[in-house]
């Protein structure tokens, strides 16, 4: 993978994959069974899963190989030991899971299903204050799209930051760019200055 280029695979995680337990190691394994709703657990497996055999395969590892371990923050990221400088992020929603990796430069990524909400300016003056003038002056399908484009770009901030959307060292103005997958999905993607981002599957856009 050449150094500025950043891909998203997006997967689909309404199915449990097949013999998942060889793939996982003993914690995956037991965070997945402490899932109330098997459509919760599916989705974290699948996500896993995913996750592991993509990371397998640009490291020429098997995919239970794969060493995993948590920032402070509680950021995953791949472990020292390999020697390697990818870096990736994932996210999912409603079945979809996103899953951005490169080769160097800091990732985050973000997506969310697309629903209606009660209140949405409500919950826009707390948590994007700045943007609530331009949100009350539009009309609705595109107030609620508009709201999901916010929350995405916030969560990709955080992750690309390593740290929680409510802390004050997160850059709020950190550039994104945003993605849709389909009718229903809004993302979003935060990354070092200067990359490519590239997706067989998801048309990028500014």
């Amino acid at each position: 993978m050449s150094s500025d280029l950043i891909r998203i695979h997006i997967l689909d995680g309404r199915c449990r994959p097949n013999r998942w337990q060889d793939v996982l190691v003993r914690e995956e394994c037991q965070r997945a069974r402490r899932f109330l709703k098997d459509s919760d657990r599916d989705c974290f497996i699948a996500r896993r899963v995913g996750l592991r055999q993509i990371l397998a395969g640009e490291l020429s590892l098997a995919a239970r190989d794969v060493n995993i371990e948590y920032g402070a923050s509680g950021k995953p990221m791949l472990s020292s030991t390999h020697g390697s400088s990818i870096q990736f992020s994932a996210s999912s929603s409603q079945g979809l899971i996103a899953i951005a990796v490169s080769s160097g430069p800091r990732v985050g990524i973000d997506i969310e299903y697309v629903r209606q909400l009660a209140d949405v300016m409500a919950v826009t003056e707390v948590a994007f204050w700045e943007e609530a003038g331009r949100l009350a002056s539009m009309r609705e399908p595109q107030r609620t799209h508009a709201f999901y484009e916010c929350w995405v770009a916030l969560e990709a901030r955080g992750k690309f930051e390593g740290v929680g959307i409510t802390q004050p060292l997160l850059r709020r103005n950190r550039p994104v760019r945003l993605f849709r997958i389909g009718h229903k999905y809004v993302g979003a993607i935060c990354a070092e200055d200067k990359v490519t981002l590239t997706s067989n599957t998801v048309p990028i856009w500014s």
